[in-house]
């Protein structure tokens, strides 16, 4: 299942949206969820997270020196990349249930744009292969190979921050008419004006294809401290008045409002990652 992250507006948490509603999902179901980034020059996605207290290298691979996508690239320029391809090039960040492509230092990516491309396409395909989910972090990019992506997603998540500008203009230049897209409020605050129920009546938006993550300071820091798993992990540690269990309550609510869409578009409930033919663990 393959869902695309966009935004026309940039800065407004696609990113941090992304990676909270996948750790909520290895969290809370049987999956396996694999995200990379397609914006030039993002932010490494792994640094989100606990790093290993040691990290392999492949001396039998003639890129070691290389990773993530820097490495696949590389790979890529002498024929298809394979399942051992991306095995090599993959980091598990949640208990071999989450995994992310590392940028790298993306330093190919200016001299082979088109095999950038290429490469990304055949990582993706690989990913629909061996994962439940893979999510694909397009920022707010507006090129053709975004557009494709788009086109060939089984869901697209737009994201907006919670302005009536953003929300005015999306809605003013495109009609809320595509069965394959959900729309989610970053850093929600459900005291402003625009809170779910006017964003509903306004917008004319089915509830149950709007969701949101909650401002939460809490969590933005253990972004930052590549902390989030152990921030996850830490809900069940809460009591009922905690304020940030709204955060987690509202969360859940978005996750399973993809996983329901995710089971429409794909005609059936999700497969475990463990039951597919796969050489990724």
């Amino acid at each position: 299942m393959k869902i695309v992250f966009w935004s026309e507006e940039a800065a407004c948490g696609t990113t941090s949206n992304m990676i909270a509603t996948a750790s909520m999902i290895v969290a809370r179901h049987d999956c396996r969820v694999a995200m990379l980034s397609a914006e030039k020059n993002a932010h490494d996605l792994a640094g989100n997270f606990s790093r290993p207290d040691s990290v392999t290298v492949n001396e039998d691979c003639a890129y070691y020196a290389l990773e993530g996508l820097d490495y696949l690239l590389m790979a890529g320029k002498y024929g298809n990349l394979t399942e051992h391809h991306l095995e090599e090039a993959l980091q598990s960040v949640v208990d071999g249930k989450l995994f992310c492509l590392p940028q790298g230092k993306r330093m190919l990516c200016d001299f082979y744009p088109k095999e950038t491309r290429n490469v990304l396409n055949q990582v993706i395909r690989l990913l629909d292969e061996s994962m439940d989910f893979s999510f694909i972090d397009c920022g707010s990019e507006r090129n053709d190979w975004t557009k494709e992506q788009m086109k060939q997603a089984d869901l697209i998540v737009v994201n907006f921050s919670q302005t009536s500008q953003g929300l005015d203009h999306f809605f003013s230049e495109h009609a809320d008419v595509s069965e394959k897209v959900v729309y989610l409020i970053g850093s929600y605050q459900k005291d402003a004006v625009y809170n779910k129920k006017n964003i509903h009546r306004i917008y004319r938006i089915a509830p149950e294809k709007l969701g949101v993550v909650p401002y939460n300071p809490e969590f933005e820091m253990a972004c930052r401290e590549g902390k989030l798993d152990r921030y996850i992990r830490g809900r069940r540690l809460l009591l009922p008045t905690d304020m940030r269990e709204n955060f987690f309550t509202e969360l859940e609510h978005t996750v399973q409002m993809i996983l329901e869409r995710s089971d429409k578009r794909g005609g059936g409930q999700v497969v475990s990652g463990r039951d597919r033919q796969s050489g990724i663990v």
